[in-house]
């Protein structure tokens, strides 16, 4: 795909995370031998990662204790987090 078929494609829609288009090089960083692959980085460290041939699934409990993390607070969107 071209730039300018992906930029308004993604325009249009409702996402809040960074989306990246590249060459090979970061696949080939990451040990991408699979498309789609989805991996998750917090900090520069990769937390969580996909193929489309596995089941595991993030949950929504990871993700708030990675919001919670970032903001520092005990508090996220799905209420606050229990130890």
């Amino acid at each position: 795909m071209k730039d300018e078929d992906i930029f308004p494609y993604l325009s249009n829609l409702d996402i809040d995370f960074a989306v990246l288009k590249e060459n090979g090089d970061c696949g080939k960083y990451f040990d991408v031998s699979g498309y789609p692959s989805i991996r998750l980085l917090c900090n520069g460290y990769l937390i969580w990662e996909k193929q489309w041939f596995t089941s595991d699934f993030i949950s929504s409990r990871m993700l708030d204790g990675i919001v919670a993390a970032q903001t520092r607070s005990p508090f996220v969107a799905g209420g606050m987090i229990e130890n």
